[in-house]
């Protein structure tokens, strides 16, 4: 019942800022949409195609990521800015609400009901609801955009525009597409979330923003699963490359994380001197 409690103060927590956070994902999901648009019409100008495209195009273009970085004389680094601010702004915006309430009201919702435990998974679950609702956010912004543009709301692949693209998408079942950019950008949203929230109370919320962001900016270079930002980006998957992310392995390690980082921020908040932060008890 305590965590209910600790979870309903959360909620009751967001504020217009969280509307100005929606704006920006709104705004991400148009820019892209319309970065789409201008390629596909490109190719329907050049006689490549002849569509603009279903909401499944659209969609999976959104959560591309970039190919795997190539060093070489003539390669030079280019971050995939649209890929970079999304998670990076999703980051920012659920990462330092946890520390933040509880220098401010968290000492003494913790004192008082006594439940450690429980404010801390009312955080990790306030966090997940944010992440979803954020994806949501993306996918009914993009949906919205392809209804009024083309209704083509299909979940269906256009041959044409991924044969000039990236062709290497066309031989995946559409049970891995769903995997590669619905379940597992969410679950590694997630398992991102609750590493940053424990770093937050293990050192500081800026700390674990600039490692998280950090981590995400290394990931360009390497499709290694240490990275597990590489799991956001289908151009890492195995479907590109052969050593590429399998997306069924990626999410059992995510799974592996989040129920680590569980068990340590626990743990970690277990030992923290509720007067005094900063100071973790021996």
């Amino acid at each position: 019942m305590k965590i209910k409690k600790y979870y309903e103060h959360d909620m009751n927590t967001l504020d217009f800022k969280q509307f100005i956070n929606i704006a920006g994902f709104i705004l991400l999901s148009l820019f892209v949409s319309i970065e789409f648009d201008k390629i596909v019409k490109e190719l329907i100008e050049y006689g490549y195609c002849d569509s603009y495209g279903t909401f499944f195009d659209y969609l999976i273009y959104f959560f591309r990521g970039t190919y795997a970085y190539e060093l070489s004389a003539s390669s030079y680094f280019v971050l995939p800015s649209y890929w970079f601010f999304f998670h990076s702004f999703l980051s920012y915006t659920i990462g330092f609400y946890p520390y933040e309430d509880f220098i401010q009201y968290g000492k003494l919702s913790v004192l008082y009901g006594k439940d450690r435990v429980g404010w801390w998974i009312a955080k990790i679950l306030w966090q997940i609801s944010l992440i979803m609702f954020n994806y949501i956010i993306v996918y009914g912004t993009i949906a919205g955009y392809t209804m009024y543009k083309h209704q083509e709301m299909l979940l269906s692949l256009t041959k044409d525009i991924w044969n000039n693209f990236s062709p290497e998408i066309l031989g995946t079942s559409k049970f891995e597409i769903i995997i590669g950019i619905v379940v597992l950008p969410i679950l590694t949203s997630i398992t991102i979330s609750i590493i940053q929230e424990t770093l937050s109370f293990l050192s500081s919320p800026i700390i674990s923003f600039l490692f998280v962001n950090t981590v995400f900016i290394i990931s360009v270079y390497s499709k290694s699963y240490i990275w597990i930002t590489n799991f956001t980006m289908w151009l890492r998957s195995s479907w590109v490359y052969d050593d590429g992310i399998n997306s069924i392995c990626a999410v059992f390690i995510d799974l592996i994380l989040i129920i680590l980082f569980l068990k340590i921020g626990i743990e970690t908040f277990k030992k923290i001197d509720i007067i005094d932060k900063g100071k973790i008890f021996e």
